[in-house]
């Protein structure tokens, strides 16, 4: 019996602590706000559990329980003031923690976001090991926090692992395709507790924290079709980003999704509907979307310059990228954009943000920075950029590079492209013998092919980027069968996103195209514009943008082109100079002398007299035309 006993009790000392005390899950730290915080724990059975807190914790609230799930907030705290806790359920007393208060607006403040660390938990720990020794006041993931987010066991080891980190520090995550199960997010939404106030959702939510705001997007549980992001949340996001770009006391905004813009993962191209988005985030002052779904890490920047990080290395197994570079800048055909830095590497980005300054640093699972890029609402005298709508990068001196609004590139100094020097400038005379430089293709931006920079410099064209040039897309083959009709800005209705951008044809709005004058009547009074055309009424006129000439129809068009080409002017009684006479009979006008009218009157200015001489000048331009015309034959 007592050899019995004796293997029990090594059993038991075996087993982690979870497994014997109460909790399970926590206590960790959600929704962190200046005054308030809420902390979460999960329990074996329905337990009771009590937060003490503050000087001698001498303060205690009861959580609130449903089933083993229990939380509760504490509020009327100070801003950026840091408070002791212990979180006790039947018993069961965790170590005490901390946890700190969101800082006044303007304040310095910094979190680390990283993402994808479901299934390798040998790598998600030496991660997270890493991310505890950066002291960040919060952290975000980027999405995928487990393999399955119906499994509780899943769960179960990503809080053994994250344990430590979490207790002192609050999480922020963004829903991944692995965590929801076919739309189903019920235990993801048990577990955690983020601000619902402005979306009434825990799967897509925004909150403040400084100066900053943050929307957080679910591409993946609500989503229109596989990984596209749904119309209704669309909206929502447009508007919380006119409201934080009309606040005051918000300097940055920033997007976060699972799936980004662009993806550098094999057979994926990215959210199309959030990348329809670009430009109106571009415009709200979105600074930077950020991302995982992709296991690697990669910085880019949309053909508006909105730059985009994908952070997926957080200890899933890492995907190969389709572009792998260390700041030497690859532009992407289809869809548009440029990479910056790509690679496949365990990581995590940390970021530190003081009033209209961002500075970010990649770093491995050791902690060393691979990466360093920074931003500022002005211009550095040190080589920073002001791209004009924020958005402009400065890179670090590791070879990143430095981007304007406008997708210029200048390299850093480990041998990336200058563009000024490489795109498009005039050879000098005497340098185009190319015969001894080595085969390194290039494309050019007319889109073909050059055997070197030589080449390209001699034929005066600009470098698109190195390698070969890509063959026209396949659209048909590269873009999903998805029906989410867009519309072109040159009234095309193309099946979606993808067929559009594919097409390199430019959004207007979302759904098929539609007439704009199919609200006008079909008949009315005939009206004739100075483009020479009748409209049936003077909506259908307004309509098309044209100016009205006069009432009624237009003549009927007239034919002079078997006048000579002869330069014989001649003043009409209309006070205009035509060419020859055979012009001026064919227009039906009179002659008044020879020459040129006194007044300097001509076909050229016809056009800009008023009012009657609109149809006139167009007509004057029009056998100005046909002249032209018979000249070149």
């Amino acid at each position: 019996m007592k050899r019995w006993f004796g293997v029990v009790l090594a059993l038991l000392l075996a087993m982690p602590v979870s497994s014997l005390a109460g909790m399970v899950k926590g206590p960790y730290l959600q929704d962190v706000r200046k005054d308030r915080i809420t902390i979460v724990c999960e329990t074996q059975a329905a337990d009771t559990c009590t937060v003490a807190w503050g000087d001698g914790l001498a303060n205690s609230v009861r959580l609130s329980v449903s089933g083993i799930h229990h939380e509760g907030t504490i509020s009327g705290l100070s801003a950026s003031t840091c408070y002791p806790y212990q979180v006790t359920c039947v018993g069961d007393s965790r170590p005490e923690a901390s946890f700190c208060t969101a800082p006044e607006s303007g304040e310095p403040f910094s979190f680390v976001l990283f993402g994808d660390t479901r299934s390798v938990h040998a790598d998600h720990q030496i991660v997270v090991d890493q991310i505890r020794n950066e002291g960040v006041d919060f952290v975000i993931n980027t999405g995928d926090l487990v393999a399955s987010g119906e499994d509780e066991a899943d769960w179960v080891h990503f809080f053994e692992i994250e344990d430590a980190l979490l207790r002192d520090t609050p999480m922020y995550p963004v829903v991944g395709n692995h965590d929801q199960d076919d739309g189903n997010l019920d235990v993801y939404e048990r577990l955690f507790a983020l601000p619902t106030d402005s979306s009434g959702r825990e799967s897509y939510y925004s909150f403040s924290y400084g100066n900053a705001h943050f929307i957080v997007i679910d591409n993946q549980a609500s989503a229109l079709w596989e990984w596209f992001l749904d119309l209704p949340q669309k909206n929502w996001a447009l508007a919380e980003m006119d409201a934080a770009h009309a606040d005051p006391d918000i300097d940055h905004i920033f997007v976060l999704a699972h799936a980004n813009i662009y993806s550098s993962e094999e057979g994926r191209n990215g959210d199309l509907v959030l990348r329809g988005m670009r430009n109106d985030m571009l415009a709200k002052g979105v600074k930077m979307v950020f991302s995982g779904h992709d296991h690697h890490y990669v910085r880019g920047e949309a053909d508006n310059g909105l730059v985009y990080i994908t952070a997926g290395g957080g200890g899933a197994g890492l995907y190969d990228t389709k572009d792998e570079t260390e700041g030497d800048p690859i532009r992407i055909l289809f869809p548009a954009h440029t990479i910056h830095y790509s690679k496949a590497i365990h990581h995590y980005l940390r970021i530190e943000i003081a009033g209209p300054d961002f500075n970010a640093c990649a770093k491995d699972s050791l902690g060393v920075a691979f990466d360093c890029f920074s931003y500022t609402e002005q211009a550095q005298e040190d080589g920073g950029v002001d791209g004009g709508q924020d958005a402009g990068v400065d890179a670090g001196h590791d070879g990143g590079v430095d981007a304007g609004v406008d997708g210029g590139v200048d390299a850093g100094v480990d041998g990336g492209v200058d563009a000024a020097d490489d795109a498009g400038q005039p050879a000098d005379e005497g340098t185009c013998d190319c015969s001894g430089e080595a085969a390194a293709p290039v494309c050019g931006e007319d889109g073909q092919t050059y055997d070197n920079l030589c080449t390209l410099d001699c034929a005066q064209v600009g470098l698109e980027h190195k390698g070969e040039c890509e063959e026209n897309p396949n659209c048909e083959a590269d873009c999903p069968d998805l029906e989410y009709q867009v519309c072109a800005q040159d009234g095309t209705t193309y099946r979606n996103l993808c067929f559009l951008e594919c097409a390199q044809a430019v959004f207007d709005y979302e759904g098929a195209c539609t007439d704009p004058c199919a609200d006008c009547p079909a008949t009315g009074d005939p009206i004739c514009g100075q483009d020479g055309k009748t409209y049936q009424n003077e909506c259908l006129l307004e309509c098309a943008g044209v100016t009205k000439d006069h009432d009624g129809e237009c003549p009927d068009a007239i034919d002079c082109s078997n006048c000579p080409d002869t330069n014989q002017p001649v003043c009409g009684q209309d006070d205009i100079t035509y060419r020859n006479q055979c012009l001026m009979a064919c227009m039906n006008v009179e002659v008044a002398h020879e020459g040129k009218c006194k007044s300097g009157s001509s076909c050229a200015s016809a056009a800009a007299q008023s009012p009657s001489a609109g149809m006139l000048g167009w007509l004057c331009f029009a056998l100005a035309g046909l002249a032209s015309i018979r000249r070149r034959r």
